[in-house]
């Protein structure tokens, strides 16, 4: 995805552990931005692992030049339309996501796009690597899987075969090329 100028890469650092006390990426907010950044020195979009945000996370964000936070979930359940907004200091653009993977299993939705692009305002969805992988369609899927993160093959051997979160996104596609 790098060599192709249609993809902006973010970071998605993980601030639970500095936030309990364990320091394997960072002491501070800036340490573990810094952590990332070192892995996708490009990077223009941030999306902390538990939606982490807050002022100082966006200092921090502005100050290793990302351009755009997606801490913010706002469902289209929400009736909310969603559009993107500057902070006070005007370097960093909010852009609020409408869609993700685990909540949808969450709420347990149908897996129908079109309820899900038929709304006005900005529409961004967020995918996991792994619930693509696994075609996620519940939460259980999920957590049964978290065993085997690390072994591709045990996996594949838990993936869904049916309607999920790969054929969501394969699905997505096809409608925006419409």
């Amino acid at each position: 995805m790098r060599s192709d100028s249609r993809f902006e890469l973010g970071i998605h650092p993980n601030f639970n552990f500095l936030l309990n006390g364990d320091h394997r990426y960072g002491k501070s907010i800036d340490e573990v931005v810094s952590h990332y950044k070192k892995i996708v020195p490009e990077a223009r979009s941030v999306r902390s692992h538990c939606i982490t945000d807050g002022s100082l996370f966006h200092e921090s964000f502005s100050n290793h030049g990302l351009k755009y936070d997606c801490n913010l979930f706002l469902p289209q359940a929400s009736c909310v339309e969603v559009r993107p907004w500057l902070n006070s200091s005007k370097n960093l653009v909010f852009v609020p996501v409408s869609w993700e993977d685990d909540d949808h299993c969450l709420y347990k939705w149908p897996f129908d796009v079109k309820r899900f692009l038929n709304h006005k305002g900005l529409k961004v969805f967020n995918f996991h690597p792994v619930t693509v992988l696994l075609n996620m369609e519940s939460i259980d899927r999920y957590y049964n899987s978290k065993p085997f993160y690390m072994d591709y093959k045990k996996l594949l051997e838990n993936r869904n075969p049916n309607v999920g979160v790969e054929t969501f996104l394969e699905d997505l596609i096809h409608e925006v090329k419409k």
